[in-house]
């Protein structure tokens, strides 16, 4: 017998096995379009029209922008100015500001230099560095070289020393807008003309624009070198009365005379023999060798007082005038006599010295 629509065959049939409910997911929390992204909006291409002469035009203007540097659009002028613009602004800046430090730094070392001076420079000094000297000179009044061996000693007074600009120290400087004077009183001896000279006092006064100086030492203080510079420089003496007198004659003179320099330059160099020289050059250089610190190394400063061996070298362009009033009686003849002397162009000399110090 055949059933139909019985749901099945006479076959034993097997047991269902439903599963259980999974364990749901955690819910999506995030913020909306964080997880999931949009797709994007397919790309459209819109016909573009080549327009070859203004095509051409532009490459040729590119071309030359690019030879220049020069800014074609105002993103590029912008681009531009940022990069250059301050380079040099702040190039302009820091020149100005440096000068403007320079000056500054000049002045306040030229005030500093005012009101704290040198206790060393004030009052009067003795003047042995000339005891004797050994000069050859071609000066603005006479080209042809002119000899002098003297020996003298004196007494200076500097009452002015100052600067508009000062920048170093003492030894090494320089200095713009330099003024100084000084009273001075001598006495000198030339052998050759056995004439004794007597400046009962002296005023001295120099200007200039620019100056200089430089000083080196070497062998713990045996050898010096020194070099000194002036531009546009002016220079004037005065001597009210001195007294000149020889074998032969008595004179009485009144002197001024006027100096002006385009340059002029002068270098030396000197020995200094003194007992602090030779020690630190012998038996503190073996105690320096051995111990550096001790205080045997080297002399004390007391001890560098001695004799001083040196030369001078001077070069200048510039002009001079001299004049001078005296009285005098000579050979048992009285007379009087006014001078004048000038001269310019250029003028040398050198002169060796034997000091003390």
């Amino acid at each position: 017998m055949v059933k139909i629509n019985s749901g099945g065959s006479a076959a034993s049939v097997k047991k269902a096995k439903p599963k259980g409910p999974s364990q749901p997911t955690e819910a999506d929390d995030a913020k909306p379009g964080e997880k999931f992204k949009a797709p994007a909006a397919p790309e459209t291409w819109e016909p573009i029209s080549l327009d070859f002469p203004t095509l051409t035009a532009q490459k040729i203007t590119l071309e030359e922008a690019a030879k220049n540097g020069t800014s074609f659009c105002a993103e590029c002028e912008a681009q531009a100015a940022n990069v250059s613009t301050p380079a040099v602004s702040e190039a302009v800046p820091t020149t100005a500001s440096g000068f403007s430090n320079f000056l500054q730094n000049g002045l306040n070392n030229a005030k500093q230099r005012r009101e704290n001076p040198d206790p060393n420079d004030k009052g009067y000094k003795p003047k042995t560095d000339e005891l004797l000297s050994i000069e050859s000179k071609e000066d603005y009044f006479d080209p042809s070289p002119n000899d002098s061996v003297k020996f003298g000693i004196g007494l200076q007074n500097k009452i002015l020393d100052d600067d508009i600009l000062f920048y170093g120290d003492k030894d090494n400087n320089l200095k713009i807008g330099h003024r100084e004077a000084s009273i001075s009183h001598g006495y000198s001896y030339d052998p050759e003309k056995g004439e004794h000279e007597i400046s009962l006092i002296k005023f001295e006064g120099k200007i200039s624009a620019v100056e200089g100086n430089l000083k080196g030492n070497a062998l713990n203080g045996l050898v010096e070198a020194t070099a000194h510079g002036e531009v546009l420089s002016a220079k004037g003496t005065f001597t009210p009365l001195s007294v000149i007198h020889s074998a032969t004659k008595t004179e009485i003179k009144s002197e001024v005379g006027v100096e002006a320099n385009l340059v002029k330059g002068e270098i030396g160099g000197q020995i200094n023999i003194t007992p602090k020289t030779i020690y630190d050059n012998t038996i503190g250089s073996v105690v320096g060798f051995f111990s550096p610190k001790s205080k045997y190394a080297k002399a004390p400063k007391w001890a560098d007082h001695g004799i001083v061996i040196g030369g001078k070298a001077e070069a200048g362009i510039g002009a001079a005038a001299k004049a001078h009033a005296s009285a005098k009686v000579e050979n048992g003849v009285a007379s009087a006599e006014i001078g004048l002397k000038a001269g310019f162009g250029p003028m040398a000399g050198f002169k060796l010295l034997l000091g003390i110090k």
